[in-house]
């Protein structure tokens, strides 16, 4: 079925208007849920290691992909079409907001 495709699928890469730090992500998270943290820059070295670290433990902690991940930026080219998809686009401030809302353990409900 693959191999009748004459056309290459498109490739989607969406982003908005303003490009965050990883260090603007967390101080808007810990606003919208009212929490006073003091953050300290942590070298990759030592996120390495705790990654590894984390491997032994039980449950889904922190992984060495998610800190090789964050080691690149990671900034889309454009903000593509989203409303091409039928999707609006939400400012992630909103989004945070609205997640801080929610009740612990609360899963979000259906996106459109």
């Amino acid at each position: 079925m693959l191999a009748e495709r004459s056309a290459p699928l498109p490739t989607y890469e969406f982003g908005g208007a303003h490009v965050y730090t990883y260090r603007e992500l967390v101080e808007a998270t810990a606003r919208a849920l009212s929490l006073r943290r003091y953050l300290a820059p942590v070298p990759f070295s030592v996120w390495k290691a705790m990654a590894i670290l984390a491997q032994s433990l039980p449950g889904q902690g922190l992984t060495l992909n998610q800190v090789e991940l964050m080691e690149r930026d990671n900034v889309a080219a454009g903000t593509g079409n989203l409303r091409e998809l039928g999707i609006v686009p939400t400012p992630i401030a909103n989004l945070v907001t609205a997640l801080a809302s929610q009740p612990a353990g609360e899963a979000a409900g259906p996106r459109t």
